[in-house]
């Protein structure tokens, strides 16, 4: 069925072009309804009269066959075709035996594409290709046979040596190493050409709401929103496809978006004990209780980039987003602070059973540990209302305790609680490696 409608449509286009080639002059005022050519369409035996810059001051399509044709629509208004020139010239030299590129200019005159040309050479660009002229943009048999050119050069077609028409495309796929495959390879196919949207916003944001396209068509992306209800809890995450490495927060607060990225989602420090903010106005940035479960101070924050972009980049890439926004620099800084250390004076809390098991108690903050790791007792220390808790413990093997850890911070009772264990506490300063947040200056 293919094959047939393919047949048919070439039957249209030959007597089509049979009937009016004796109309198809340089210049013309006709008004066309050739049918629109698809890939795989043998190309009608077009007449262009008017060409300059060669010998001849006419050609059809049909005196290239034997060779890839380039067709090249440009005009002289567009500086992207004027600049592309050069490249061509040096290209058809390269594949003189093999390819011929055909500038046809459109929306000028013959004379004013001629007089175009030779101030080109006059200023050391000399262009060597014989160009034919349609100096109706529109109205002329290829913009109706390639509705795309209506929408602006430059626009490339190829042919292949038979003259079947194999794709049109951008400029930016003619240079050697397409057309090396092209001739090499005639089943290759290019990427067409994508179609300009007439509905373009240029005062929208581009590639929201299919505004210039869809939104999968970016190449970098970061994102920074409000907290989202439809995500639900607080979440860090990084993860790398064939395609991208991408690195998502969800409704986390300002400093948890900077632990994110400065610690590589690899931070526990849940309560900012490692965080100083030297900001005239740190309500938004102190992790109080208030503070996070404020929706107003959570946000969520999006990074996706090439696949080949390190995570280390990444990361770094987020932090810049994020000082950029909130108007601050971060840092880690080695600082002095007050911290609880925790070591052992004996070993009493070594296990001697068999079964390990533990259990933080609902009523009170409390943890029964048998033959399990001392890490459970330090994540019960880890609390809001403590300072930053340092195990200086020398335990590698598990422990047996039976311990109530009073909720609001009281070193005096916690230090006797943790003597009869065995362990010793000490309130001191340490030099600590900190989350350093600032006004920008």
């Amino acid at each position: 069925m293919t094959e047939i409608i393919k047949i048919y449509r070439t039957i249209v286009l030959l007597l089509f072009f049979a009937i009016s080639s004796s109309s198809m002059k340089a210049q013309l005022s006709e008004t066309y309804s050739a049918p629109q050519l698809q890939i795989g369409d043998r190309m009608p035996d077009i007449l262009m009269t008017d060409v300059i810059n060669g010998d001849r001051h006419q050609v059809s399509l049909s005196d290239f066959q034997g060779k890839l044709l380039i067709l090249d629509f440009w005009s002289i208004s567009c500086k992207g075709c004027i600049m592309a020139f050069p490249k061509y010239e040096v290209l058809q030299q390269k594949f003189e035996k093999d390819i011929f590129i055909l500038p046809i200019a459109l929306g000028s005159s013959k004379n004013t594409v001629q007089d175009f040309i030779e101030k080109s050479a006059g200023r050391g660009k000399p262009i060597s290709l014989p160009t034919v002229v349609y100096e109706n943009f529109t109205n002329n048999v290829f913009a109706h046979l390639f509705p795309i050119i209506n929408e602006g050069v430059p626009v490339i077609v190829w042919i292949n040596r038979n003259g079947i028409l194999k794709a049109v495309t951008s400029s930016a796929l003619l240079n050697e190493d397409v057309i090396r495959k092209m001739i090499e390879n005639d089943s290759v196919t290019l990427p067409a050409r994508v179609s300009r949207q007439k509905e373009f916003d240029y005062y929208k944001p581009f590639l929201v709401n299919n505004n210039g396209g869809a939104d999968s068509l970016f190449r970098v992306r970061s994102i920074l929103s409000p907290y989202s209800d439809s995500i639900g809890s607080s979440r860090f995450i990084k993860h790398r496809t064939e395609k991208y490495l991408r690195v998502f927060s969800a409704n986390r607060s300002v400093i948890q978006l900077f632990q994110d990225c400065i610690y590589q989602g690899m931070n526990q420090d849940v309560f900012g004990k490692r965080v100083l903010v030297e900001t005239e106005d740190s309500s938004k940035f102190l992790p109080t209780r208030s503070n996070m479960l404020s929706k107003p101070n959570l946000f969520c924050y999006e990074l996706i980039l090439p696949h080949d972009f390190t995570e280390d980049e990444a990361f770094e890439f987020m932090k810049d987003d994020l000082c950029r926004y909130f108007k601050v620099s971060a840092s880690v800084e080695t600082k002095e602070i007050p911290c609880l250390v925790i070591s052992n004076f004996n070993h009493s809390l070594i296990s001697k059973t068999q079964e390990s098991s533990y259990k933080f108690t609902k009523d009170r903050p409390g943890l029964k540990l048998t033959n399990n790791s001392i890490k459970y007792l330090f994540s019960l220390l880890h609390r809001k209302d403590y300072p930053l808790v340092i195990d200086e413990t020398d335990y590698k093997s598990n422990i047996d305790i039976n311990i109530a850890i009073p909720e609001i911070y009281d070193f005096v009772k916690l230090k006797d609680l943790l003597y009869g264990y065995g362990l010793n506490a000490t309130e001191t300063k340490r030099l600590i490696d900190v989350l350093v947040i600032r006004d920008k200056k």
